[in-house]
């Protein structure tokens, strides 16, 4: 049987999604108490596990369709893999098109809208603080 604090003994993400699907089956959650757990072990690992702030590396990852002021990248494919450890990310800051995320060193944006992440090229306009382009 497996214990809700031992999410924090996963390393890398695939381990991660074997546990939670594992974990759920076991506690033969469904509906919205499954989801509800799912994201409850998410944070709980992600707490324990990740640096509070992602590399844009995550992100640059993926495979971008490129368009004129955004770009996107569409779930599945071959970066499968790397597309759910973005959107794990970007979920876990909210990131949304009036919310888009960034670090301090970020080449670009990003947020989530349905089962896409886009992203926009930032603007520095100091040191500090980039803007988006418009």
């Amino acid at each position: 049987m497996l214990n809700f604090d031992d999410v924090t003994k996963c390393r890398t993400i695939e381990e991660l999604n074997e546990f939670i699907r594992k974990y759920l089956e076991e506690n033969h959650l469904e509906g919205e108490l499954r989801k509800k757990t799912y994201w409850a072990l998410f944070f709980r690992w992600k707490e324990e596990t990740q640096e509070s702030e992602p590399k844009e590396d995550v992100f640059l990852a993926l495979e971008w369709n490129c368009g004129t002021t955004y770009e996107a990248a569409a779930r599945g494919g071959k970066t499968q893999q790397k597309w759910d450890l973005a959107h794990y990310a970007l979920k876990a800051h909210n990131a949304r098109i009036s919310h888009p995320f960034h670090g301090k060193e970020y080449l670009y944006c990003y947020w989530m809208y349905g089962a896409w992440i886009y992203r926009q090229k930032l603007q520095k306009t100091s040191p500090r603080e980039p803007t988006v382009l418009t």
